[in-house]
């Protein structure tokens, strides 16, 4: 996960950088010292971007989609047929085993999430902040995701918190 947010904001923040390169060479004057260092810098972002656009998981499409999701789908359906089919017991264990599940990966998004912002933060914040100052009037800077994620990942955890009460609540209710 932490490879994912901080590939994410590479690939943000050198498109951001082509586009502000594009943007004031458009706007220099034509021939002057500063146009052709603006068309230098432009065509090596140009240059550099397609080898930032890769694959933020590092593994191929065709073995997630295909092996990895169909394998834990197939296996997750069997668990919910056995715990639904089954009395008080595996429906408990159905709401603890998700309970864990969403704690787990809960955890796993928000320590991904603080990791990677501290790589982005020791890698490209103080540069990118330096670029931006420099070239004047062009807003912020990108943000990173990694922020939005920790979001996403207190989300999560809430509603562990909600649905595995209700879930074992339902199973005991259906069962009476």
């Amino acid at each position: 996960m932490t490879r994912w947010i901080v590939k994410g904001h590479q690939n943000t923040l050198v498109t951001r950088i082509r586009k502000l390169y594009e943007r004031r060479e458009a706007n220099s004057e034509w021939g002057s010292p500063e146009h052709h260092m603006l068309r230098r810098a432009r065509i090596d972002a140009a240059r550099v971007e397609p080898g930032y656009k890769g694959n933020p998981l590092g593994l191929p499409t065709f073995l997630v989609g295909g092996a990895i999701l169909s394998s834990v789908i197939s296996g997750l359906r069997a668990f919910i047929d056995w715990a639904f089919n089954g009395g008080l017991v595996q429906g408990v264990v159905l709401a603890s085993v998700g309970g864990l599940v969403f704690g787990f990966l809960a955890w796993a998004a928000l320590y991904s999430a603080g990791v990677a912002r501290h790589r982005i933060k020791l890698c490209t914040d103080q540069p990118v902040k330096a670029l931006w100052e420099t070239v004047g009037a062009c807003g912020h800077p990108p943000k990173d995701g990694s922020y939005d994620f920790a979001v996403y990942a207190i989300i999560l955890l809430a509603l562990a918190w909600v649905l595995v009460p209700l879930a074992i609540w339902l199973v005991v209710a259906k069962l009476n």
